[in-house]
């Protein structure tokens, strides 16, 4: 594969393949990934790439993408490799494939907070709609497995007399907030994943994701790790809109990627796992004053503003819990410090490149 001109991610892929993971189960298998072009999906997609090319492993991977010119910018000359297949379509719609699929990781979801309350409906939509499409097709090429991607909002505002949160410790969320198109999309996600798995026999896995950043986050991202990082290397203010009381577990990519894929192999059919840096646990104004210490060009300065606006969450305090995909073999490994290190330095890079 050719050189991604990031080196931070060449070395975030590295480190995943060193992994203690069974790599060979992939061996001559066809892997389905939609939201292909998105954080995760692009890790994973040039991860396996790169598993092909160091361990001969032969995975044919199909890519499910929105926007195929998108996706051949990300991915450059291994675009044009045969084991990678560029597949363009709307999961929205009917989905179709003429050959095998062995193993699928449905990423594809609308992310952006501020669209959850201005397109709400379109949110549920493509949550939803757009999962049983996708389960649709793994039904029909009955795949040997599949993980669905959800997120650490399904738990709502937990209990925050709980030292940590397992994989049953569901909190409130107010089905009548518009907020809620996103966090009530994922539960009920979960539940069609389900549905599905013991319906139609299909070994179905849901990964439950917390914030994930590293190596090839976007420049103009909009996520709240993003902000923070581009304030750093633009050396102004980091401004919380907030008084940053949420206090969530984060996780940096490469450790996020190898829990999905133990998920995917190694995972029980129907469980859900917690998949997070249970020490990545703080504030967000904890995370604003870490960066202002270790890089003194920038300050932080509240200015609360209409939350409502920027689509964020209410006030919740979760550290996950994690000893449920620790029993697989997994663990991270990665620092918030060095996360965040990895992050700024993989951003620079990307501005550098885009000013070319």
């Amino acid at each position: 594969m050719e050189q991604n001109r990031n080196n931070i991610l060449e070395e975030d892929i590295g480190k995943l393949l060193e992994s203690n993971l069974d790599f060979e189960l992939l061996n001559n298998k066809t892997v389905l990934i939609t939201g292909a072009t998105g954080l995760i999906g692009s890790f994973l997609i040039k991860a396996l790439l790169k598993l092909n090319h160091e361990k001969n492993t032969n995975i044919h991977l199909c890519a499910l993408v929105r926007d195929t010119a998108k996706a051949k910018t990300i991915f450059g000359s291994a675009a044009e490799r045969a084991e990678l297949e560029l597949l363009e379509a709307d999961i929205l719609e009917e989905l179709s494939y003429p050959g095998t699929i062995d193993y699928m990781i449905h990423g594809a979801s609308v992310t952006d907070s501020a669209s959850f309350v201005q397109k709400p409906v379109e949110t549920i939509e493509v949550t939803l709609a757009g999962l049983k499409h996708v389960l649709e097709l793994a039904k029909i090429k009955r795949v040997k497995s599949f993980v669905y991607l959800s997120s650490m909002e399904v738990y709502g505002v937990t209990d925050e007399t709980l030292t940590s949160v397992t994989e049953r410790d569901y909190g409130y969320l107010d089905p009548l907030e518009v907020r809620s198109s996103y966090s009530e999309g994922k539960r009920m996600a979960e539940c069609l994943c389900c549905a599905y798995a013991k319906e139609y026999q299909m070994n179905i896995k849901i990964a439950r994701l917390v914030q994930t950043f590293g190596a090839g986050v976007r420049y103009e991202d909009n996520r709240v790790f993003a902000q923070f990082a581009r304030a750093v290397i633009e050396e102004r203010d980091i401004v919380l809109h907030t008084k940053g009381e949420t206090i969530r577990s984060y996780c940096y990519i490469s450790d996020a990627a190898e829990g999905i894929l133990y998920v995917l192999l190694k995972g029980e059919n129907g469980q859900a796992y917690n998949v997070a840096n249970t020490e990545a646990t703080l504030s967000i104004c904890q995370m604003a004053r870490m960066l202002a210490e270790r890089y003194t060009k920038t300050n932080v300065r509240i200015e609360e503003s209409d939350i409502q606006r920027f689509g964020y969450n209410p006030v919740v305090k979760m550290k996950m819990d994690t000893s449920k995909i620790q029993t697989l073999g997994w663990m991270p490994s990665v620092e918030i410090e060095e996360a965040f290190e990895r992050l700024i330095a993989s951003m620079c890079l990307e501005k550098d490149r885009s000013n070319e």
